[in-house]
């Protein structure tokens, strides 16, 4: 059997966190999914007539008939189980075992303690394999995608599924997408704008994010008001459920951050033929999409705005550099999207794992050989690096940094480290001090930028009237 070491993550510094952090709270889309067709289903029995409709939250039932946990296959007994089981034993140990070295009572602990020791190391190892071999059956599934053409749905599923013990189909994942679709649909034929129109397409999938709308269910005829996705500000960064920042939370729930509602209004948009498209900032991402003559758009799905490309730089942390060598702001490219959406992959297989691997690094050169700039694989390998460092260190007697160059496979490893952290600092990247984000979200909640939004506002606006049929 072959013992792979999995160096754990040390609370050494940011990078040990997701590059991004924001998903939606609890009251957005209430879209269901029963059996094998989807159609909507609602906890109450509202009444049709629209005057007396009461607002549902937006979020998809059939995403939350399990709670996924940690592990595939193997029905494991949680830490705290397995360490009250093991003392149950100690005490109640009795002197029937053979041998001289069990003719007394401490004898026969310290030999229980080497076997329960040894049980949660198989335990251990067993879980570990069978979750790197998940990842990886997910991981080939992805390499499977064209860079150039690829289903944004399906990456993003992909990438989500390898995570819990029991996913859920991609068919349930993709109804949903559809569902949150048709309700742009309908939004767009009630205001009398095109399906066929890009600026219209966009308006429509911003009314999700914006205001609460109404949806008709054309099977009973039952109208449904549903409310508008949140942002979800408890636990944004996914320090205490990992799956915070993923879409199928933010099915579940109605509420998401800034790694989620982005990549949800992508879904829509590949769902519709809208063309929109990602784009980073430090800790965090946001839609861009154009209009006819080419000018260009930001929409901040935190809090339903346009916005400035001067706002973003300022309240994001983007400096001249970064914005000059296009690692922030920048629209992303159909293979940078996919590299992005790799990265992801990786960042939750080394959530799940709580450290890093060989795998994890296969993964990253992958990410690099098709994005060779994606900051996000770069600290995350740089992160790789750093704590193999420390590791191997740890092997050796932990030696000072000048004695490193006796050591070649350590020294090697840190320059390696070295190199990696000089390329980052090179791309622009700076890191937004906690205080300063958790200052920005707040903004996004009691503020608005109502002052940065009203210009693009108005002109998609005055767009909007232009084209109604």
């Amino acid at each position: 059997m072959i013992t792979i070491k999995v160096i754990p993550l040390n609370p050494i510094n940011s990078f040990n966190k997701c590059f991004f952090s924001c998903l939606f709270r609890s009251g957005g889309i209430a879209l269901l999914i029963l059996a094998n067709f989807p159609r909507l289903v609602y906890a109450q029995s509202p009444t049709p007539k629209f005057q007396t409709v009461q607002t549902i939250p937006f979020k998809t039932q059939a995403l939350q008939k399990n709670s996924p946990s940690l592990i595939n296959y193997i029905p494991l007994s949680s830490n705290n189980q397995i360490e009250q089981q093991n003392v149950h034993l100690m005490q109640n140990v009795t002197s029937t075992l053979p041998g001289p070295i069990f003719n007394n009572k401490e004898g026969q602990l310290n030999a229980l303690r080497q076997e329960l020791k040894q049980n949660a190391n198989e335990i251990k190892e067993n879980r570990y394999t069978i979750t790197q071999l998940n990842f990886k059956n997910y991981f080939d599934q992805l390499l499977q995608l064209n860079p150039d053409s690829f289903s944004i749905t399906k990456a993003v599923y992909l990438s989500e599924a390898a995570f819990y013990e029991k996913p859920y189909s991609f068919q349930e994942f993709e109804a949903s997408i559809k569902l949150g679709a048709e309700l742009v649909g309908q939004i767009l034929k009630r205001e009398n704008l095109s399906n066929k129109n890009n600026i219209a397409l966009n308006y429509g999938i911003q009314k999700l994010y914006t205001s609460k709308n109404l949806f008709v269910n054309k099977q009973s005829g039952n109208s449904y008001l549903i409310d508008k996705l949140h942002y979800d500000f408890d636990d944004y960064l996914g320090e205490k459920d990992w799956k915070k920042m993923f879409v199928t939370k933010m099915l579940q729930t109605g509420s998401g951050q800034c790694h989620s509602m982005p990549l949800f209004y992508l879904c829509l948009a590949e769902q519709l033929n809208a063309k929109a498209y990602l784009a980073l900032a430090p800790n965090h991402s946001y839609i861009q999409f154009f209009d006819s003559n080419g000018s260009q758009y930001n929409f901040e799905t935190t809090n339903g705005h346009l916005v400035s490309t001067a706002w973003l730089m300022q309240s994001t942390y983007v400096n001249a550099t970064a914005f000059k060598n296009k690692t922030y702001l920048d629209t992303l490219s159909s293979r940078k999207l996919y590299a992005q959406c790799l990265t992801d992959f990786v960042m939750n297989y080394s959530e799940k794992i709580n450290g890093y691997d060989s795998f994890t690094n296969i993964m990253l050169q992958r990410v690099l050989d098709i994005d060779s700039n994606n900051v996000t694989a770069l600290m995350i390998q740089a992160n790789y690096y750093r704590h193999k460092v420390i590791y191997m260190a740890q092997l050796v007697g932990n030696p000072p940094l000048k004695e490193l160059p006796k050591y070649p496979d350590l020294y090697a490893t840190y320059k390696r480290q070295r190199q990696i952290d000089n390329y980052v600092k090179r791309t622009g990247y700076q890191e937004i001090p906690k205080e300063a984000y958790e200052k920005w979200l707040k903004s996004l909640e009691l503020v608005k930028h109502e002052e940065q939004a009203k210009p693009g506002e108005e002109k998609v606006y005055q767009e909007i009237e232009k084209i109604k049929k």
